[in-house]
């Protein structure tokens, strides 16, 4: 993370943070081909870090809790969004492939379920 920080800008002062540089980092780390998840938690990370450094008195900018998470690409449209999903025949080989382990079915069983459309 340290290393897309420092890519994105050099020095970072808690001052610099607001919202509005929180989504422009968002939209780096997405350019960057970044997966939805690394994005999420990192910008999760950044803001529990920066709640830490407010509490124990180290930052006293509040500009960055009106941040919200976008999730998608906003130079390309709204339409463009960057989710993977499985298709059809993708879901139905993962329910028929046999594990020979109930641990796995169960934990197999449980994800399909959760991403069953209903």
């Amino acid at each position: 993370m340290q290393k897309y920080l420092s890519e994105f800008r050099s020095p970072l002062y808690f001052e610099d943070i607001n919202d509005e540089l929180l989504a422009k980092f968002e939209l780096f780390l997405i350019g960057k081909g970044l997966s939805n998840g690394y994005v999420f938690k990192s910008m999760k990370d950044i803001k529990t870090f920066l709640n830490w450094a407010t509490k124990k008195g180290c930052n006293r900018n509040l500009k960055y809790q009106n941040y919200q998470q976008r999730f998608h690409d906003e130079t390309t449209s709204d339409i463009a969004v960057n989710h993977f999903a499985l298709t059809p025949d993708e879901l139905q080989s993962i329910m028929i492939f046999p594990t020979h382990r109930k641990a796995i079915d169960r934990a197999r069983d449980i994800f399909v379920f959760a991403v069953l459309p209903i």
